[in-house]
């Protein structure tokens, strides 16, 4: 009896962890070789690519610097696969100076420092998912009121407008 080929299937990379999966088999890679790039295991990155984990942050700064992924497909799966962001559209956060000298020197820890940019990053998240309207009540406060400002926005829709509109 002659046995039945099975036919592997290409599935449509529908979801975060397939297009994750497709990028990397796009590179020609194996798991072990595609983790260390996105400094995190190849095990984080397997339950990634099943869609059983979620990445953090850092996971997509690296996947783009790394590897050049468009982040738009990353995230929707529209677009090219590869691609990044253009170079002249990031600006280096690094070389940001304020004028003041403690603001200053918060940016240059913060993105200096991976210990204080997650350590920050983490405290962000929590304060925001508990405090989110206060949060954007301050903002609007400041965008009507020239002394609460710490920075002179360039010119763009208020928190009010962007409140309107949806």
């Amino acid at each position: 009896m002659a046995r039945s080929k099975k036919v592997k299937k290409t599935e449509p990379a529908n979801t975060f962890g397939s297009r994750v999966r497709a990028i990397r088999k796009s590179l020609k890679m194996n798991q072990e070789d595609f983790a260390p790039g996105l400094k995190m295991s190849s095990q984080h990155l397997s339950d990634i690519e099943l869609d059983k984990s979620k990445p953090c942050h850092d996971f997509f700064y690296n996947i783009v610097k790394n590897y050049q992924v468009n982040p738009h497909y990353l995230l929707f799966g529209k677009g090219e696969m590869f691609g990044g962001v253009k170079e002249e559209i990031v600006p280096d956060f690094k070389k940001i100076k304020t004028g003041d000298m403690h603001v200053d020197e918060f940016l240059y820890y913060f993105f200096n420092s991976p210990l204080v940019h997650n350590y920050l990053m983490y405290q962000f998240r929590t304060l925001f998912s508990e405090k989110k309207t206060v949060i954007i009540d301050d903002i609007a406060k400041a965008e009507e009121d020239e002394k609460y400002r710490l920075f002179k926005p360039k010119p763009r829709n208020t928190v009010k407008e962007k409140r309107k509109n949806q």
